[in-house]
């Protein structure tokens, strides 16, 4: 039985942005990020936001996609999108 899947992209011709989430109080870490898309890496973090999301895709609509498809999950207070600019490696 195939329970999951998932699809490298390729860093070199995607587009890349970090997701902060804040979370109401009364939702669990795993009850938030399971109505999450697939393929994200997904922190909870200390600080004055709950959750980072790192997210690869192959255009700035495929992202803010998984913006919105986070915003609309039961739970998510607010969101704020940083789209990367350049990566050192």
């Amino acid at each position: 039985v195939i329970e999951k899947y998932t699809v490298k992209v390729n860093p070199e011709n995607s587009i890349s942005a970090f997701i902060s989430v804040n979370v109401s109080a009364d939702r669990s870490f795993d009850a938030i990020t399971s109505d999450f898309p697939d393929n994200l890496d997904v922190y909870e973090v200390a600080g004055d936001i709950d959750l980072i999301v790192k997210v690869e895709r192959d255009t700035s609509e495929e992202v803010n996609q998984v913006v919105d498809e986070i915003r609309a999950i039961e739970g998510v207070e607010s969101t704020q999108t940083y789209m990367v600019l350049s990566e050192e490696n």
